[in-house]
């Protein structure tokens, strides 16, 4: 049995001229200390499963409350999640894991084998778990995990699909936006046509553009095998070949594609004070870049706070307009209920007065809107609930046992100029900030 208290004394002494083996010593140690942990965390959530449900908590699930108590990424809170409740399906996993003879990998490679295999599968791990755990000890998480799909298709039914259906059955690909605005792509493409014509397109303008970059390399020559699969000519490829597929002549002929927000003073060169241009994920743009893009694109003659496109459409419509969105999306990154952080491109904009109510409330007006996730606009329509926005453009949130929650714009910048809107004393009525698209 992994000694917790012995190892938690152990590395709390101060590293003064340690040998070379402490310090291995505190490398094992501090391994297995988050492999106890994490085994000890799967305990607790899988009891905090069986603990009578807080109405006044704002999580939707057990991955979102882990998410917001631990303060990390929902896809972390979900592996986690995910891991304990399969470990109470692996006792002999479990028990590896809090002796500290397993990483916290090496369960997550377990859990997600038995979660994915079918019946017949499923059975024969539950009794090979202990052998094939003792094997996976001696091997790097990667290996493990190796090991564990070739015996999950070495015990699996026959449903009578040959191998090429099968590899057919698994392509798949994701997309999602990181933390710091980078769209990520991770999947796999099965052999055959798909990854013969993948190859083909995105190598034909990978040829392409390192001949725009290489001017010099003569025509007849075949381009450096270590060139082909260079990483950063590889996206601009696939970017490439997204573009023409869209038909994109310009990038003028589609709109609101990506959103740019910059002053007047940025827009004609001019020098100021005030925050430079920014994409509407909050990534800093050079001036220059954003004048240009405002020379490609087609600009919206619409300022935070301008009226050449209507962004207050009163009782005519009940659904926001694509222009609100996109100013509601240059005040707010996120959901604005209570301590919400689903991103800003999952939500949908709250009418904060009801459409339906009397006395000419419910306008689908700038002020009556603001971002919410879709468990979240539940609970703004919950009696028990309290949401509103306050003139300052901020929200608060009250919940049924008086928790409450104060949310600003996390984009709002100063404006500079002072808005339309709220002109004063010796400035003019020109607008704060221009929002334009580009197609990117």
């Amino acid at each position: 049995m992994f000694d917790a208290r012995g190892a938690v004394d152990y590395l709390a002494r101060d590293p003064d001229q340690p040998t070379r083996a402490e310090v291995d010593a505190v490398l094992e140690i501090t391994e297995a200390m988050r492999s106890w942990i994490t085994a000890r965390e799967a305990r607790w959530l899988r009891a905090g499963t069986e603990v009578e449900p807080d109405p006044a908590d704002p999580a939707k699930d057990d991955a979102d409350r882990l998410a917001r108590k631990q303060r990390t990424s929902r896809a972390k809170a979900k592996t986690r999640t995910d891991t304990a409740k399969a470990l109470g399906d692996l006792p002999e996993t479990q028990h590896a894991l809090e002796n500290g003879t397993i990483t916290d990998a090496h369960a997550d490679a377990m859990a997600h084998a038995r979660t994915t295999a079918d019946a017949q599968a499923r059975a024969a791990l539950d009794d090979h778990e202990a052998d094939l755990l003792a094997l996976g000890a001696q091997e790097s998480p990667w290996d493990f995990k190796q090991r564990l799909a070739r015996f999950v298709k070495a015990h699996s039914a026959d449903d009578g699909r040959s191998e090429w259906d099968r590899k057919q059955a698994q392509a798949g690909l994701r997309m999602w936006d990181d933390k710091d605005g980078m769209l990520q792509l991770r999947g796999q493409l099965p052999p055959g046509t798909p990854k013969a014509v993948v190859r083909r397109v995105l190598g034909g303008i990978n040829d392409e553009l390192f001949r725009r970059d290489h001017r010099d390399h003569p025509k007849d020559e075949a381009i450096p095998f270590a060139e082909r699969d260079n990483e950063a000519r590889l996206a601009e490829a696939l970017v490439e070949a997204c573009r023409r597929a869209d038909g994109q002549a310009h990038p003028t002929s589609t709109h609101d594609r990506v959103v740019v927000t910059l002053t007047l003073q940025d827009l004609f060169g001019q020098d100021h004070h005030g925050p430079g241009p920014t994409m509407n994920d909050g990534t800093p743009v050079p001036a220059s870049v954003a004048r240009r893009m405002a020379c490609e694109a087609g600009i919206i003659p619409v300022v935070l706070g301008g009226d050449s496109v209507p962004l207050d459409l009163g009782r005519s419509r009940r659904v926001a307009s694509p222009h609100q969105r996109i100013a509601e999306g240059t005040r707010w990154s996120t959901c604005s209920f209570a301590d919400c952080r689903v991103p800003f491109a999952w939500t949908q904009l709250h009418h904060l007065q009801p459409f339906n109510a009397d006395g000419g409330h419910g306008l689908t007006d700038i002020a009556n809107l603001t971002p919410v996730c879709g468990h979240c606009h539940d609970l703004a329509h919950h009696p028990d609930w309290f949401f509103d926005k306050l003139p300052d453009g901020s929200t608060l949130t009250r919940a049924p046992d008086g928790t409450q929650w104060r949310r600003w714009p996390d984009r709002q910048r100063p404006a500079q100029p002072p808005p339309a809107a709220a002109p004063e004393s010796g400035t003019t009525d020109q607008p704060a900030a221009t929002l334009f698209t580009h197609a990117a």
